[in-house]
């Protein structure tokens, strides 16, 4: 975009992004006795039952840069923007895992939601040459979804059950597991 508003020159772009997200996770778990599941894999250590868990969500992701030139060498730009990052594959990934030294474990989520985030940014530029110049700068970000985690006392069915000397604040046997 380039313009001219009341003598004053301006240039800058705009741009909009949109991003589909669709996951599907998956693992297997051992099938419990007085468990009615039928057994998904049978194997020489066990059956096992694999449990599914799929999630999506849209995103429309605009951005806008403008620079006006106030005189030849003193500029002011203005940027927003609207960005997400999703969540790390271990953090989706819904399988247990312990530490039987520790009584201690986590496990993913496969409902999380990405970060989003907005950008505002404006600045002041003043040139003294084609390589010198000061500028001031100033900025704000909203950011949403932070992700955080959450303990709870479990017993893993994939785990003989907790038998260290570490305190873990749990109930005998069971493991403080920290989902996302």
């Amino acid at each position: 975009l380039k313009g001219n508003l009341e003598g004053e020159a301006w240039s800058g772009n705009i741009g909009l992004r949109y991003v589909r997200t669709k996951h599907n996770a998956g693992s297997l778990r051992p099938v419990l006795p007085g468990d009615s599941t039928k057994p998904t894999i049978s194997a020489a250590f066990g059956d096992y039952v694999g449990t599914t868990s799929s999630s999506s969500y849209t995103d429309v992701l605009p951005t806008l840069n403008l620079t006006g030139y106030i005189q030849d060498d003193l500029l002011l730009r203005f940027g927003f923007g609207k960005g997400m990052t999703r969540p790390s594959v271990g953090d989706i990934n819904p399988t247990v895992a312990v530490n039987l030294t520790s009584g201690t474990g986590s496990q993913g989520n496969a409902n999380l939601q990405p970060l989003r985030a907005y950008s505002y940014d404006l600045s002041r530029e003043k040139y003294f040459g084609p390589t010198s110049y000061v500028s001031a700068a100033v900025f704000y970000k909203k950011v949403d979804g932070f992700p955080i985690g959450v303990d709870s006392c479990q017993t893993v069915a994939t785990s003989q059950p907790y038998t260290g000397v570490t305190p873990n604040t749990c109930p005998e046997g069971q493991f403080r597991i920290t989902q996302t």
